[in-house]
């Protein structure tokens, strides 16, 4: 079974401008080994959020509520 690729959010950006540059998603989706939905949802991310949409949000518990 393969590893996950954790993908940092500048890198994501650099390929949402490579796809809107040269026009072709698949092709750069498929340069990058990425799933063309999972470009669309970073976009969706970057055009609503900017740079904060496409950082990872981990939702952290309260000790105090794990116990």
């Amino acid at each position: 079974m393969t590893e996950l690729r954790r993908w940092k959010a500048e890198e994501k950006i650099v390929i949402i401008k490579e796809a809107k540059e040269n026009g072709r998603i698949v092709e750069t989706c498929r340069k990058y080994f990425i799933d063309p939905g999972m470009y669309y949802r970073w976009k969706e991310s970057y055009d609503s959020f900017g740079l904060d949409g496409l950082k990872p949000h981990y939702r952290r518990m309260e000790p105090r509520m794990r116990s």
